[in-house]
């Protein structure tokens, strides 16, 4: 996630882990914050402000730009769950 998007909700700041640039490509040759990584080991390596619970996202008022343009419906969801980072519900129980 871009650093802006820890500037409008500071939890990303506190609860991710920063991105820093390689120091040999930037002026000065100093690491500088390019931004930050939501996936939480504690959270089983889905975003850290992923309610496992209820599926819900704990932000969503000010989630990071990448959230507000990504869809997690429709093929979005599709390709979530291709690469397993969802589970499909189960199945209605039959009467």
């Amino acid at each position: 996630m871009d650093v802006r998007d820890a500037e409008r909700e500071p939890r990303i700041a506190q609860e991710c882990s920063p991105i820093y640039s390689d120091p040999r490509i930037t002026v000065g040759h100093q690491r500088l914050l390019i931004g930050y990584i939501l996936n939480s080991e504690a959270n089983d390596y889905a975003c850290a402000f992923l309610d496992q619970a209820t599926n819900k996202c704990k932000i969503y008022e000010t989630r990071p730009l990448t959230c507000r343009l990504y869809s997690c419906d429709d093929e979005g969801q599709q390709q979530l769950l291709e690469l397993g980072m969802i589970d499909r519900e189960p199945p209605d129980e039959v009467r």
